[in-house]
C-alpha cells in the first residue's frame, strides 16, 4: 500500500505536471521569471499565515479537557504539516507521538481530540463549499448564507455534543447499552480509555471553542484562496474571488483525505475544478497551483525547521518537563 501510494501521488503529480509544461503553457510559463519579489513574498507569507491559524485551531479545540502550550502546538503543527507531503501518512505518526510522549496527552484522547477537529473541519468546509457551488459571487447574499450555514452548522454539533457530554452525557451513553455483568459494550464504555475518547464530546459542546475554531477555519480557507489570485497574476490570468474559494476548500479536503498525501491530488483535483468551472484558459491554472504548491512548500519547510528547533531534535518525544537521559544513565 506504501508502494502504490508513491505511486499514485507522483503519478498524479506527473499528470498536472504533463499539462502544465505542455506547448499551450510556453508563454506563460515564461512569464514566471518576471515574478515580483513582493508576489513570492506575498505567496510564502500567506502559506506561514495559514500554518500558524491551523497550529492554532488544533490548541483551541483541545482546550476545553486539555490545556497545551501554544507555541508547542504551532512547532508540532509545522513539522506535521511538512511531513505531509510525504506519501505515508508520517505526519499523523508523529502528532500523536509527540502530543502523548511530550505533551503527555493520553493516546485514547489524542484519537478523540483529532476526531473533533476532522468533524469541524469537514462540517465548516462542507458549509462553505455548498454555499459557494449555489451562490459563487462575493456579495452580501454570499456573506450572508455563509454565517447562516456555518450558525446552523455549529449550533447542531454543539446540541447533539452537549447531550452525551460530561459525566451526565456519559452515563446516558452507558444507560443505552444493555446492563450484563459479562457485556463487551458496557465493559469498553465504563473503561478509562472510552472517557479519554469521549472527551472529544466535551471539545465539541464548548461554544466558546467550537465557534472560533470555525471562524479559525474560514480565515484558513480564505488566506489559502487568496493565494491563487495572486499566482495567478504572474502569468496575467484573472480569477474571481468565489472562485478561487470554491477551488481553496476543494484541494484543502483532498489533501487531507488522499490516502497518498496532498502531493499531486490537490494539483490534479484543482485542474480539473477549474474546468468543471468552466473557468477560461483553466489549463493556465496548471501552472498557478504548481506555483502555489511551490510556496507552500518552501513556506512548510521555513515552520518545520523553527519547530524543530524550538522543539528540540532530541526533545521531541520527551516529556516537556523533564530532561532528556545522559549518555550515562
Amino acid at each position: 500500500m506504501r508502494v502504490l501510494s508513491f505511486v499514485l501521488a507522483f503519478a498524479l503529480l506527473a499528470y498536472a505536471a504533463s499539462i502544465a509544461f505542455n506547448d499551450d503553457n510556453k508563454e506563460n510559463l515564461a512569464k514566471l521569471k518576471n515574478a515580483s519579489p513582493t508576489t513570492i513574498g506575498a505567496l510564502l507569507g500567506l502559506s506561514l499565515l495559514s500554518l500558524t491559524i491551523n497550529g492554532i485551531i488544533f490548541n483551541i479545540t483541545i482546550r476545553p479537557v486539555q490545556r497545551l502550550s501554544i507555541p508547542g502546538n504551532l512547532a508540532t503543527n509545522a513539522l506535521a504539516a511538512f511531513l505531509a507531503y510525504i506519501p505515508l501518512k508520517l505526519s499523523v505518526f508523529l502528532r500523536i507521538g509527540i502530543h502523548t510522549r511530550r505533551d503527555q496527552v493520553p493516546l485514547a484522547r489524542v484519537g478523540g481530540w483529532f476526531a473533533a477537529v476532522a468533524l469541524l473541519l469537514l462540517s465548516t468546509i462542507g458549509a462553505m463549499s455548498a454555499v459557494c457551488f449555489y451562490h459563487r459571487t462575493i456579495d452580501a447574499m454570499w456573506f450572508a448564507l455563509i454565517a447562516g450555514a456555518l450558525a446552523i452548522v455549529a449550533t447542531t454539533i454543539i446540541l447533539l455534543a452537549r447531550t452525551f457530554a460530561g459525566e451526565r452525557g456519559l452515563h446516558r451513553l452507558q444507560s443505552l447499552v444493555p446492563d450484563s455483568p459479562s457485556s463487551l459494550p458496557k465493559r469498553l464504555l465504563r473503561s478509562e480509555r472510552f472517557r479519554q475518547l469521549h472527551s472529544a464530546l466535551d471539545m465539541l459542546a464548548s461554544p466558546r471553542h467550537v465557534v472560533p475554531h470555525m471562524l479559525l477555519r474560514v480565515a484558513d480557507i480564505a488566506v489559502q484562496a487568496a493565494r491563487v489570485p495572486i499566482a495567478a497574476s504572474i502569468i496575467d490570468l484573472s480569477l474571481p474571488y468565489g472562485d478561487a474559494f470554491l477551488i481553496a476548500t476543494t484541494s484543502f479536503i483532498v489533501g487531507i483525505i488522499s490516502p497518498s498525501g496532498p502531493v499531486g491530488a490537490r494539483e490534479a483535483t484543482v485542474i480539473n475544478a477549474c474546468t468543471l468551472l468552466q473557468i477560461p484558459e483553466a489549463k493556465a491554472f496548471a501552472v498557478v497551483t504548481l506555483v502555489v504548491t511551490s510556496a507552500e512548500v518552501v513556506a512548510y519547510a521555513i515552520g518545520a525547521i523553527a519547530g524543530l528547533l524550538y522543539l528540540g531534535p532530541s526533545r521531541l518525544f520527551v516529556p516537556a518537563n523533564t530532561s532528556p537521559a545522559s549518555p550515562q544513565q
